[in-house]
């Protein structure tokens, strides 16, 4: 239980607020939160209606992650969103697909 807690930064277009945790044992707590549903409708929205293809059809758009799991991911799992190693990214390709399908931007495989 927090004894003081405070907002150090808060991004509204990202929908992300970050907040400082004051514990009784005099420890501090970092809490990030993000409001994802605009993301996830956003999903929704392009798996149902849109072509995930650019026009020269050189890429596929698959999914949208939110910024909190790229982080949460990060501390986790020790995965690198931004890797460019294709063992890595293969994971989080798993990782999508198994557990979090609204993450997804069109039907089908990732890879």
């Amino acid at each position: 239980m927090a004894k003081h807690s405070g907002v150090v930064a808060h991004d509204p277009e990202a929908g992300i607020t970050k907040t400082f945790h004051r514990l009784h044992d005099g420890d501090w707590a970092y809490q990030m939160q993000q409001d994802c549903q605009a993301i996830a409708d956003a999903n929704a929205e392009a798996r149902n209606h849109c072509s995930p293809w650019s026009p020269s059809k050189e890429w596929k758009h698959v999914a949208r992650v939110p910024l909190i799991f790229i982080e949460k991911w990060k501390r986790d799992y020790g995965l690198d969103f931004y890797s460019r190693d294709r063992d890595e990214q293969r994971r989080i390709d798993r990782l999508i697909e198994t557990e979090f399908p609204w993450m997804r931007t069109t039907d089908g495989g990732i890879t």
